[in-house]
C-alpha cells in the first residue's frame, strides 16, 4: 500500500462505492492511506468493498445510504461524525449531491434536505 501525504489519515466519503468507478475511487483513497467510508445505496455492495479495503490494508467502514433520501444522508453523516469527528474534503474530486467540488480544500456548509434541490429541479 502506497501512500500520499496529502491524503493519508483523511477521512474521505465516497458516495455510489458499491461499483463500477466509485468503487474503484474508494479503492484508490484506501491505498494511499485514507479512511473510507464506502457509500452506497446496496448494504451488501457497500459492506464488500469496505471489506475489500480493510483486507488490503487500508481503513474503511461501511455508510448504507440512498444519498437522495436527506434523513439517510443526515443519519450517514452522524455515524462517520460519531466514529471519526471529521470528514477531510481535502484533495478529492467527488460527489455527494453536488456539495463536493474538486479543489485543494473545501468547506461545506449544512444545507437542510427540503431546500437542497434535487435533479428534477435543475
Amino acid at each position: 500500500m502506497s501512500s500520499h501525504p496529502d491524503l493519508a489519515g483523511k477521512v474521505v466519503v465516497v458516495t455510489g462505492a458499491g461499483k463500477g468507478i466509485g468503487q474503484a475511487i474508494a479503492e484508490r483513497f484506501g491505498a494511499v492511506g485514507s479512511s473510507v467510508v464506502v457509500n452506497d445505496v446496496d448494504d451488501a455492495s457497500a459492506r464488500a468493498v469496505a471489506d475489500g479495503i480493510v483486507d488490503a490494508g487500508g481503513t474503511a467502514m461501511a455508510a448504507p445510504a440512498d444519498v437522495s433520501d436527506g434523513e439517510q444522508v443526515a443519519a450517514m453523516f452522524d455515524t462517520v461524525m460519531s466514529t471519526h469527528g471529521t470528514v477531510d474534503l481535502d484533495d478529492i474530486a467527488g460527489d455527494i449531491g453536488g456539495m463536493l467540488a474538486q479543489q485543494r480544500s473545501a468547506t461545506v456548509d449544512i444545507v437542510h434536505p427540503d431546500t437542497f434541490p434535487s435533479v428534477d429541479d435543475l
